[in-house]
């Protein structure tokens, strides 16, 4: 890892060691922050079928995260334009590899 990834991986796990002593993390979760540093990218989509990656998208307005958005899943799925705002509600992608049951109950998800 570069020295800048180190150092700031470092203070992230002493942040994350302190919150465990204070109860705000389980020890399950210092574990999985542990792996970072052992495992491959492929690595960190094994349980995809089960824990599917979450991003979100935050910025002002006009800056481009639907055209991102858009990019990155290969077709328009959020409407871009010159109005501003043109997003006025959440969008949620889900890329073709996942389910909607890959999901939690608890996520923002049509039925």
């Amino acid at each position: 890892m570069n020295d800048g990834f180190t150092d700031r991986f470092r203070r992230v796990r002493a942040w994350a060691g302190n919150a465990h002593t204070l109860g705000w993390l389980l020890q399950a979760d210092i574990a999985g922050l542990d792996r970072i540093e052992t495992e491959s990218a492929g690595d960190l989509f094994r349980e995809a079928d089960r824990r599917p990656l979450l991003v979100g998208l935050f910025g002002g307005t006009g800056v481009g995260k639907s055209s991102l958005l858009n990019r990155l899943a290969g077709q328009q799925i959020a409407k871009t334009g010159v109005t501003r705002p043109t997003s006025i509600q959440a969008t949620m992608y889900v890329h073709r590899s996942q389910t909607l049951n890959a999901f939690s109950v608890d996520s923002p998800v049509a039925d």
